[in-house]
């Protein structure tokens, strides 16, 4: 398995074949000087037409993007498309983001050029930078706590049992890591649902324009409170009033982890807290779901 330092090796020497590109994100991360800063270049974004661009460097921590903008960037047309490419960025991961604590995404230009066409000496372009690398680290500074890039997914799973709780927006990847952090080691599990200690661990897959998933149609409210469960499943019972009541009698609760694809193309299953059942809705036919805790004691 590839380590961090193979990781940022061969992202910084991505986009060789353009010179200038290659040396302003080199001496961003330099000038950063914090590994624990995670960071991307030639970040995919997918967009609500379905258009793929890229983000020159990206920090997912802070939701800080990068454009460098070289010779072909100076003229009026292409200003007007860079605007609407950042746009359309800006929505794609906004609107694909779920239980994170940003509702912006920060976008910055460093520009080889000067504001006549003439090309920046070197200290210009590094004052640029210095500029740039100023507010990530003020970003950075905002968030109050240490930051940890876990780059790979085990890593992550050690710092979540060695912290001793889940807190909104951990991502893990599959049923069985989430089952192993809960202390049980299975080879694996393809199911969205597993019982243990005493709670049933939950990965469902929400659904859009009403269509259902794998026989269950789940949708969840603006701010996260509440999941709607609902649908057939694939044994054709489906919900009914007498399961709700039943999770009611018996204080049934759901550890979430809500499965998704992001527009940046991770797929997660996100912790986004503990649900216990707050009744079921005739109109929705669905068994109501209440968030109880954004947080989980392991």
């Amino acid at each position: 398995m590839p380590t961090k330092l193979d990781y940022i090796v061969r992202s910084l020497s991505r986009g060789t074949n353009k010179k200038y590109e290659t040396y302003v994100i080199n001496s961003i991360w330099n000038k950063i000087n914090n590994s624990e800063v995670e960071f991307a270049t030639q970040q995919y974004v997918k967009d609500s037409e379905g258009n793929i661009r890229y983000i020159d460097m990206y920090f997912p921590q802070i939701k800080f993007a990068i454009e460098v903008d070289e010779w072909y960037h100076n003229n009026n047309d292409q200003s007007f498309r860079d605007s609407a490419r950042t746009e359309a960025i800006r929505t794609a991961v906004l609107d694909s983001t779920i239980a994170d604590s940003f509702s912006v995404i920060t976008f910055k230009r460093v520009k080889i050029f000067n504001d006549d066409g003439g090309e920046k000496s070197i200290e210009q372009l590094n004052h640029s930078i210095d500029q740039v690398v100023s507010e990530i680290k003020r970003a950075l500074d905002n968030l109050g706590q240490p930051i940890s890039w876990d780059y790979d997914e085990g890593s992550r799973m050690v710092n979540i049992i060695k912290r001793g709780y889940l807190m909104r927006g951990d991502n893990l990847t599959t049923m069985k890591n989430i089952i192993h952090v809960f202390g049980k080691d299975l080879r694996g599990w393809q199911k969205s649902t597993y019982h243990i200690n005493g709670v049933t661990i939950w990965s469902p897959t929400l659904s859009f324009n009403g269509s259902d998933r794998g026989g269950w149609i789940n949708t969840i409210n603006e701010d996260l409170s509440i999941i709607y469960e609902s649908g057939t499943g694939k044994d054709g019972k489906g919900k009914n009033p007498g399961d709700a009541q039943w999770d009611i009698d018996h204080s049934t609760k759901r550890v979430v982890f809500l499965k998704y694809k992001d527009a940046l193309g991770n797929k997660y299953r996100r912790f986004l807290g503990v649900y216990m059942c707050g009744g079921y809705d005739n109109e929705k036919n669905a068994e109501i779901w209440k968030l109880t805790s954004d947080k989980y004691v392991l």
